[in-house]
């Protein structure tokens, strides 16, 4: 399951002219086993595994690096936030394991534990229910926005990774209905329904008003770029547009913090995962974002 992050990693890397570096925690009194596959437990273990995996990619003209890391104390999440603040890496890119629940993937998992220690964007890759690692390429990634400067990061992402790939950008936004308002608008939704209605129509107008603004300023540069306005429940709703425009990526920005409460507020980017079988990098809005392509 863990080898199906390399797909993804070759699919981007390629493109981008990076480098890849395959790295292996070791833990202290780690089990034999982990979802029912072999665990490397010791140093020598994965100094034979990690070369026999870099050789077998490296036809892919890409270069192939490997590192073998005792986490200390156990932890594994700060091992590799370390290790990749240490070789300047853009991305880290992981992969869930499924036996406890999508949802429970990032809620106390290492990949939100990396995603919430540190500052390297992080993707989330499925690993796919045959089995079979598919050549990844990308060729459509989505950008959810709500209008805020924050959520921009991740479009700066984006763009970088559709500049290297010719991937096409969707840029899309989620407006509630009254049946799926939270927070504040629950309340006027409950006593003034058609007034809270009408606003929410004058959001959904600002909303296009707004993706077809920064879709404009994307052609101009040369980009495909196209928009779109839905309503209803987020997460529901970007995984309808991603599977409807065959979207082979998802940038989304997050604060990282508790239950990674981001840019979209709840358990949007858990439940994204949840709901969408394609990779999602989950970009820190830490105030100094910027992604190079270099390892």
């Amino acid at each position: 399951m863990a080898e199906a992050a390399l797909p993804v990693a070759v699919g981007l890397g390629r493109p981008l002219g990076a480098r890849i570096t395959l790295v292996h925690m070791v833990e202290r009194s780690a089990p034999r086993t982990i979802h029912g596959e072999p665990h490397l437990r010791d140093p020598a273990s994965a100094a034979a595994y990690l070369p026999a995996v870099a050789q077998h990619w490296a036809s892919e003209g890409i270069v192939i690096d490997w590192h073998v890391e005792t986490a200390e104390a156990g932890d594994v999440a700060r091992g590799i936030v370390a290790y990749a603040e240490a070789i300047g890496a853009d991305l880290i890119i992981l992969t869930t394991h499924g036996s406890g629940g999508l949802r429970d993937l990032l809620f106390g998992s290492i990949a939100q534990q990396v995603v919430r220690r540190g500052k390297t964007p992080t993707v989330i890759v499925r690993p796919p229910t045959g089995g079979q690692l598919e050549p990844y390429t990308c060729r459509t990634i989505l950008v959810p926005l709500d209008g805020s400067r924050d959520a921009e990061i991740a479009l700066d992402y984006a763009q970088t990774i559709a500049r290297a790939t010719g991937a096409r950008l969707m840029l899309a936004s989620v407006v509630p209905t009254i049946g799926t308002a939270s927070g504040d608008l629950v309340v006027s939704a409950t006593f003034t329904p058609t007034a809270t209605a009408a606003l929410l129509d004058l959001v959904q107008d600002d909303a296009a008003r707004y993706l077809e603004a920064k879709a404009s300023a994307l052609r101009e540069e040369g980009r495909e770029v196209h928009t779109s306005v839905t309503r209803g429940r987020t997460a529901q709703q970007l995984a309808q547009v991603a599977d409807l425009n065959q979207v082979n990526l998802i940038v989304l920005a997050t604060h990282g913090r508790s239950g990674l409460d981001g840019t979209f507020a709840g358990s949007v980017a858990p439940r994204l995962l949840s709901e969408f079988s394609q990779p999602v990098l989950l970009v820190r809005i830490t105030g100094d974002e910027r992604i190079t392509g270099n390892t």
